[in-house]
């Protein structure tokens, strides 16, 4: 990853923030939905995970091997998302799955035309029309969870790399939970929070590889939360 430096926050507890928000907000969801409070600690994870996938896109050396780890969980993670949460909609790792298409398809583009005069202009904007087009058929055919925003997500802050521009990809993200906010709701806006600890983020994956844990963590932590809400109604 770029910006390697040891100060400030890496991957992994970056990701270890989101899982614990994430979990808080599930508790809110399933078993104390009268806590608002929960629900408002539990718009953190989003924005951290959406910034992360945008990383991993960038950063991956199998780009294959990335998408379909994240899309074959969330598909196996669907029937226990709809069971524990009695969401009408695909689950979020299918929504990232989504934005990780679009954003090798930006990936694609940049590669090609980045050494012409103004390419990187073009680039940009090109990817935000392609962005916005594709989100919008997405959202249209297929129920994602946080819609056609919660999709541009990860792509708006994959647009540019990190590095010294890493206040950038972040303002992106913030665009487009501003729009998450306009469609679902201002306690949407909560999320807002999430930036401050991604502008921390230190370019480093942490010590230690986590990446089974956190995908074991979703499918099992809303199987418990399900079982104790059956447990004690």
């Amino acid at each position: 990853m770029t910006d390697q430096t040891n100060k400030g926050l890496s991957a992994n507890a970056l990701k270890l923030i989101a899982a614990a928000c994430m979990l808080v907000d599930h508790v809110g969801a399933i078993i104390l939905p009268q806590v608002l409070i929960l629900r408002f600690i539990g718009r953190l994870a989003f924005p951290i995970y959406a910034f992360m996938v945008a990383q991993g896109c960038r950063h991956t050396r199998n780009k294959l091997r990335y998408f379909l780890g994240i899309f074959l969980l969330g598909v196996g993670c669907q029937l226990v998302y709809t069971v524990a949460t009695g969401a009408d909609r695909w689950n979020i790792l299918l929504t990232f799955s989504a934005s990780i298409l679009i954003l090798y398809c930006i990936l694609w583009m940049e590669g090609s035309i980045q050494k012409r005069k103004y390419g990187q202009l073009a680039v940009a904007a090109g990817c935000f029309v392609l962005t916005l087009t594709a989100a919008r058929y997405v959202n249209r055919q297929l129920p994602f969870d946080y819609g056609m925003w919660g999709c541009m997500a990860a792509v708006l802050a994959g647009l540019f790399p990190g590095g010294k521009n890493k206040p950038l990809p972040v303002l992106l993200l913030g665009i487009a939970l501003l729009g998450t906010a306009y469609a679902f709701g201002s306690i949407q806006l909560y999320a807002l929070l999430a930036l401050p600890l991604l502008l921390c983020y230190s370019g480093t994956r942490g010590k230690r590889k986590m990446k089974h844990f956190f995908y074991i963590f979703y499918p099992a932590h809303l199987a418990l939360l399900y079982g104790v809400a059956m447990l004690i109604k």
